[in-house]
């Protein structure tokens, strides 16, 4: 899906490409839709990918960008990595990512061991790892799109069915 047919470029694009995390935050903050696309490159994280930025792929991930949009060649950005001989580290990020699921805390969960994630009732945590020990691995995106992440008990979080129950960037 082409925005813009006329369009070659953009500031995300441009940010995603020489790795420049902290402008792509700046221009996510100021309301840049995350999932633009352009006629040459398809989405930042395309970009991102391409260029083997793995900490802008994984902002951009954490910040909801769709992974299943295409480029002008009807790849997604794993399909591009994928084509790349290096570059694992953000193969296995897309992976976790697209295996990530949105669930809601029902209750607030407070542990001061190191690696725990603690959250308020009502907080919206991306889930990447469920294991059968009931421990879950996830992060909640903060409000200036920095993350916290670790671990917590699934019984304090529901499944979204719906992701409108969730803010941010989708």
């Amino acid at each position: 899906m082409i925005l813009n047919n006329n369009e070659q470029n953009c500031a995300l694009h441009l940010a995603a490409r020489n790795g420049h995390t902290d402008i792509v935050r700046l221009l996510l903050l100021n309301g840049m839709d995350i999932n633009r696309t352009t006629i040459n490159d398809g989405t930042a994280l395309h970009v991102a990918c391409r260029n083997g930025r793995y900490e802008t792929a994984k902002l951009l991930l954490e910040c909801g960008i769709d992974v299943n949009l295409c480029n002008s060649y009807e790849q997604t950005a794993e399909e591009v990595v994928i084509k790349q001989k290096s570059g694992n580290d953000i193969k296995r990020l897309i992976k976790e990512f697209s295996d990530a699921v949105l669930v809601r805390a029902v209750r607030s969960y407070t542990d001061n061991h190191v690696g725990a994630l603690n959250f308020s009732e009502g907080d919206c945590i991306t889930v990447l790892e469920r294991n059968s020990s009931g421990q879950w691995r996830g992060f909640i995106l903060q409000e200036d799109l920095t993350t916290r992440m670790g671990y917590f008990p699934h019984t304090h979080v529901q499944l979204n069915n719906n992701s409108e129950l969730c803010d941010g960037f989708k």
